[in-house]
């Protein structure tokens, strides 16, 4: 290998150093919460502690006869049983894991943070060799190998995760408990895996050889490497041998502090990262429009995935506030057929909408004009306005069917009690629900919808003080009796409205700020 790695002779063919293994143990371990850790550490105190920390692994690999393939990012990534077979692989592996999870807990109490790992340990055949012509690299492959690393991210942290084939070569020698890992990956489900996770070594840890490098016992493995992962009396296993002076980083207080610090620190990180503060540099402060005129076209031309499915809530709020009425309110033919009339339309421009995000529900040529009517910014647009629009108009035709007493110096008696408005201020209750509706379709922007809301509340104030305001005293003469108010109760509950309207106007507002900087995030990233 070594001479055709230096031979310049070219041919059709390269040779493939590869061989299989029948019997090798994969060991995946993964850093949980190290986004937590990268937000509030900079990049040079970032590398100093992940270098600390697999120079751990590295060693703690040494000494459990471990074959490190590759560090991806934060995730560690090792062998047992090839190149050179061994019987105790998988052993060795679980110990290893063991190591691991103790070793991240070292650094989690040096650091204050609420850093895991997640360990994911396979047994199976692999090919191991390396390939390709240049910067050649030992790796291996199989099924086997993917399993292991879905073991992992099935996996819970600070747990060894492993699967039935790694424990039939346990011999015995660790206590186990059923993970179910199957049931949260498909892929194991699939496979016919049954996956434990490691409670403790029931033997402990004897190194077969003292660990030699370059023909020589090291001090430091002999001396520091003593402990088994199940004494928890001895020394710290995880911090075996570490090559880096553990106050060098771990114990910097210039960079670490309390956890209440650490949380401190990180939610500040978040909060700077939530782009809000970012977005005023590319936006108008009034309408949230892109300064650049191209950015602000992508912005309305681009939809995402299943955000016009929004609309469904308005025909649900319809129904739910209809039933409600038919309850506790009269139920004449105008309330009848104001309900028919608007389900049956906000149905019917529901499904033409969401008929593109469901194909197999519905006929071909409804699922065409679905997207063609999604494609289209404007009709988006109007869609979307019609559904408020229908919302509203609903519940205020439905006000005016609410009749008042002949006499209104007697509330309590009613000509046909069947049809009197006894509970009027149930409307705006409703209306209420009606303004929450009117702020879920995402394709409507915050000016729109803010404009909509003031309107359909202006509405609602005018019926309550003019159509059914006699209702209204009616009914707070009748049941509020004992009540001390400050006002009538018809402009209490235009009080009401109003400050639902505020609210959800800023509430609209801050979606639309949330909307761009993800799109901004979106477009960086592309």
């Amino acid at each position: 290998m070594r001479q055709d790695l230096g031979s310049s002779k070219d041919s059709q063919f390269k040779k493939i150093y590869m061989s299989r293994h029948e019997n090798v143990s994969i060991l995946y371990a993964d850093i949980v919460g190290f986004t937590a850790i990268s937000s509030t550490y900079s990049a040079s105190e970032l590398v100093k502690i992940l270098n600390e920390l697999f120079a751990r692994f590295d060693r703690l690999s040494e000494r459990y006869q471990q074959l490190r393939i590759k560090i991806l990012g934060d995730c560690y990534y090792c062998i047992s049983g090839a190149p050179r077979e061994r019987p105790d692989h998988a052993v060795l592996c679980v110990h290893m894991g063991l190591s691991m999870v103790k070793a991240i807990k070292y650094v989690q109490q040096k650091t204050n943070s609420p850093v895991d790992m997640r360990v994911g340990i396979h047994t199976g055949a692999v090919l191991a060799g390396v390939l390709g012509q240049r910067q050649w690299q030992f790796d291996v492959y199989s099924k086997d190998v993917e399993l292991a690393n879905k073991m992992e991210s099935s996996g819970l942290p600070g747990r060894v995760h492993i699967s039935e084939k790694t424990l039939s070569y346990l011999n015995g020698e660790f206590e186990v408990e059923p993970a179910l890992g199957e049931k949260r990956e498909e892929m194991l489900r699939m496979a016919g895996i049954k996956t434990f996770f490691i409670v403790k070594a029931l033997k402990p840890f004897r190194p077969s050889t003292p660990d030699v490098r370059n023909g020589t016992v090291t001090e430091e493995t002999a001396a520091s490497c003593d402990a088994t992962p199940d004494n928890k009396e001895g020394e710290d296993d995880s911090a075996c041998a570490s090559p880096v002076d553990d106050n060098h980083v771990l114990s910097n207080g210039r960079a670490r502090g309390d956890s209440a610090d650490f949380k401190k620190r990180l939610r500040k990180e978040l909060v700077n990262r939530d782009g809000h503060r970012d977005l005023m540099n590319h936006t108008t402060f009034f309408t949230l429009s892109f300064k650049d005129g191209t950015t602000e076209r992508d912005y309305n031309l681009h939809k995402e995935s299943f955000s016009s499915i929004s609309v469904l809530g308005c025909p649900l709020v319809l129904l739910i506030t209809s039933t409600a009425q038919f309850v506790v309110l009269p139920r004449d033919l105008m309330n009848i057929l104001s309900f028919a009339i608007g389900f049956l339309l906000l149905v019917i421009l529901s499904v033409m909408i969401v008929a593109e995000f469901f194909p197999s529900s519905f006929p071909g040529l409804l699922v065409r004009c679905s997207e063609a009517m999604n494609n289209s910014l404007w009709m988006r647009r109007i869609i979307g306005v019609i559904v408020i629009v229908l919302l509203g108009v609903a519940n205020v035709v439905d006000m005016v069917s609410c009749t008042t007493p002949s006499s209104p110096s007697n509330c309590t008696m009613t000509e046909d009690l069947g049809s009197a408005c006894l509970y009027p201020s149930y409307f705006s209750y409703f209306c209420v629900l009606v303004l929450v509706a009117a702020t879920l379709p995402a394709q409507v922007s915050h000016l729109v919808k803010a404009g909509l809301l003031f309107l359909i509340t202006l509405a609602h104030c005018c019926m309550n003080v003019i159509v059914i305001g006699p209702a209204l005293d009616c009914e707070e003469a009748t049941n509020h009796r004992d009540w001390i108010n400050i006002a009538p109760g018809k402009y209490a509950l235009c009080g009401l409205l109003l400050a639902v309207t505020i609210a959800l106007v800023f509430l609209a507002r801050h979606l639309e700020k949330a909307s761009r900087v993800l799109f901004l995030w979106k477009t960086e990233v592309e």
